[in-house]
């Protein structure tokens, strides 16, 4: 009795480790929290569109520049132009015209200079286009289903015209 009571607490012990160690690392709104305590941070949302790999909207950390937000989005993706990176603020001028801020992410990467890199301000959108390639891929992959529809009705109709 003693043996198998000892067997279940031994047992018991290393199912709690195992479920306590896969807990490290959990998702937040935010990014992964790899492990630390939760804290009381300020947070506000900031939306993100077009070549990411998580496209929406995320509540960030006050502290977060543009790099940081890509990456909550899970990084560009490999058709991501970031020479042309455009941030959409919030708010508008006093004559009422949006506001909207051009960044070159590849030339940050090249120089680390850190004054390339708008502050992002609540309620932003960060909006990363296409390369000129994805446009043009996209293109023909809609003229290839068109043409494959017409080729189907032309099939079909020799067919049915054959004596």
């Amino acid at each position: 009795m003693m043996k198998k009571f000892g067997i279940t607490l031994v047992l018991f012990t290393l199912f709690a480790g195992i479920l306590s160690a896969q807990n490290v690392g959990s998702m937040t709104s935010s990014g992964y929290n790899l492990g630390r305590q939760e804290q009381a941070e300020l947070l506000y949302p900031v939306k993100i569109w077009g070549e990411v790999v998580r496209p929406g909207i995320y509540d960030v950390p006050l502290t977060s520049d543009i790099i940081g937000i890509i990456s909550y989005a899970g990084g560009p993706t490999n058709m991501a132009k970031l020479t042309n990176v455009r941030v959409l603020r919030n708010e508008r001028t006093t004559e009422g015209e949006e506001i909207l801020v051009t960044v070159d992410i590849e030339k940050y990467i090249e120089t680390g200079d850190k004054e390339l890199l708008p502050v992002i301000r609540p309620g932003d959108t960060i909006m990363i286009p296409p390369k000129f390639m994805k446009q043009v891929t996209d293109v023909l992959g809609t003229f290839s289903a068109i043409l494959s529809i017409v080729n189907v009705f032309a099939v079909t109709s020799w067919y049915l015209s054959r004596p």
